[in-house]
């Protein structure tokens, strides 16, 4: 009786969908849209289809190509494009179920262009999806303003591995929480990656030549490593409370390099260095904007000596804030994150 009480239950977790093994679903340029499609044979033309077609916890992965906006028209919707605002989502692409997208061979072969479509061009908006990894991402590029390249309503999701230009507005806007995004590039913009959410970890993540900040975080206890910030306005601004800043750099922004608006910062074995180029030039590696109290030790701020005056950063007290730098680092920190493909 125990063996066939043994035999009955494994033959229910088979019959479980929960317990069935994970698939794929392949998307190529030369795919066709259907019901059916999907196999390597029969591959789907859009990731918005492929995802439809997908069940839980499958992988969709996506041959080189231009998706979105293919023909170069600048609007979306024509044949082999995604459908834009898929169940409202105002997006072009919405990752809504628990799956991974993936490209084939990397974000500079795999392209998403959301054109001059009034829409943000990704949202993932299923709690555990996972949208791109390191060297299996996207690139994401549009050609109108006001709009941001990848939103993240889901919690517990991953996004890594795009490449992010033409970034008019946000680049990554990440609304949920315990999100993880990892391995990204992103240029331009008003702002490269803001998080509004709580507990998200970014990781080997650059941004560039935004207008105001490279990244914005903002709530609780949101963790930064291995980022770079070069060139923006603020590298890195942090508001909310508990954020950690570890390995990372912070160099050539105009303004600064840190500020910080938050409470119990911790910023460690950072480089901050060359900042606040533009007026006024007062030479901040890492500000207070508040009365807050920033541990801010173990950082190289372009000198052997620590903070102080060119060529070395300074940290700026403004505010009424306090800013604990010793001990220092005595040489730089590396850094850099390895390159994407």
């Amino acid at each position: 009786m125990k063996r066939l009480m043994t035999i009955a239950a494994a033959f229910a977790l088979l019959l479980d969908g929960a317990s069935a093994p994970a698939g794929t679903v392949i998307v190529a340029a030369n795919g066709v849209d259907g019901g059916a499609c999907g196999a390597k044979t029969s591959p789907c033309r859009t990731i918005t289809r492929a995802i439809a077609n997908a069940g839980v916890d499958d992988t969709v992965v996506v041959g080189p190509g231009r998706y979105g906006d293919v023909n170069g028209n600048t609007s979306i919707g024509g044949a082999d494009e995604e459908e834009p605002n898929v169940n409202g989502c105002g997006c072009i692409l919405d990752v809504g179920k628990r799956v991974t997208v993936v490209s084939r061979d990397g974000a500079s072969a795999t392209i998403i262009d959301a054109g001059k479509t009034s829409f943000d061009l990704v949202r993932v908006s299923a709690d555990g999806a996972q949208f791109g990894q390191k060297n299996k991402g996207f690139t994401l590029t549009r050609t109108k303003s006001g709009f941001d390249a990848l939103d993240v309503t889901a919690n517990d999701a991953g996004v890594g591995g795009h490449i992010v230009s033409g970034n008019e507005f946000f680049g990554y806007n990440v609304e949920g929480s315990r999100n993880t995004i990892t391995a990204s590039r992103l240029s331009g913009g008003a702002e490269g990656v803001v998080v509004t959410g709580d507990d998200n970890v970014i990781t080997d993540t650059v941004a560039t030549g935004t207008g105001n900040a490279g990244f914005n975080i903002n709530s609780n206890r949101n963790s930064l490593r291995g980022v770079v910030a070069i060139g923006n306005a603020i590298g890195i601004a942090l508001a909310g409370s508990g954020h950690t800043v570890t390995a990372s750099t912070s160099i050539a922004n105009t303004v600064e390099g840190i500020d910080v608006l938050a409470t119990n910062a911790v910023i460690t074995k950072t480089n901050v260095i060359g900042n606040s180029t533009g007026a006024p030039t007062d030479n901040c590696g890492i500000a207070t904007s508040a009365a807050v109290t920033v541990t801010a030790t173990k950082n190289y701020w372009g000198a052997a000596t620590g903070p102080g005056a060119d060529p070395a950063d300074d940290a700026c007290e403004k505010q009424g804030g306090t800013i604990i730098t010793s001990p220092f680092a005595t040489k730089e920190i590396k850094t850099a994150p390895k390159p994407l493909r």
